[in-house]
This record gives structure tokens, C-alpha cells and sequence, in this order.
């Protein structure tokens, strides 16, 4: 996905940005101090509400006329809803959100 982004990114001269995003580089700083089975639940609910992130955004990106963003839409929503299910699965194996006050 990102490949094909950054090809129509490309085509229509918009820049992206480099390197990891702020949270992303938050996420893996406070991931790495965590010990064994809670780095195993935070990163699978890292997961999960990263494709639910996604997934938001496609459903908000899908109301724009634009045949480029639609073919994204198309070619990746299946299998980004497939990762969702998976870290949800994950994440309940591995016995639900590391805090537990926490709904995923």
C-alpha cells in the first residue's frame, strides 16, 4: 500500500513525510520498556487500533470523487479488515488490553 501511495503521491508532486511518524516513534519507545506477555498485549492492541484507524480512514476517504484513492480503497480494505481480525484475535488470546481499565 504504501508503494502505491507514494506512486500517486509521486504523479501528483505531493511530498511525503520521511521516516516514522511522532506516535509511531512514541509507541515503540514505550512498547520497549515493557516486559514479555504485556509487550505482547500492548503491541496487539498497537495493531488493532492501527487497522481501525485505517479502516476509518478508508470509510472517510471513500465519500472523495477520486478514482486513484478508490483503487487503494478497493485493493487493500479486505485485507487490512483480515489484519484487524487477526489482532483482535491476538489480542484476546493473549488475554484482552494490558490495562485493565482499557477497552481496545
Amino acid at each position: 500500500m504504501r508503494g502505491d501511495l507514494a506512486n500517486i503521491a509521486q504523479r501528483r508532486r505531493i511530498s511525503l513525510p520521511k521516516g516514522l511518524e511522532e506516535r509511531k516513534l512514541a509507541l515503540k519507545d514505550n512498547l520497549s520498556i515493557l516486559p514479555g506477555r504485556v509487550f505482547d498485549q500492548g503491541y496487539a492492541l498497537a495493531m488493532l487500533q492501527d487497522t481501525r484507524a485505517m479502516l476509518h480512514g478508508f470509510d472517510a476517504a471513500s465519500r472523495v470523487n477520486d478514482p486513484d484513492v478508490r483503487n487503494i480503497i478497493t485493493k487493500y480494505q479486505q485485507q487490512i479488515r483480515e489484519q484487524q481480525r487477526d489482532s483482535d484475535r491476538l489480542l484476546s488470546r493473549l488475554g484482552g488490553a494490558p490495562w485493565p481499565a482499557f477497552e481496545p
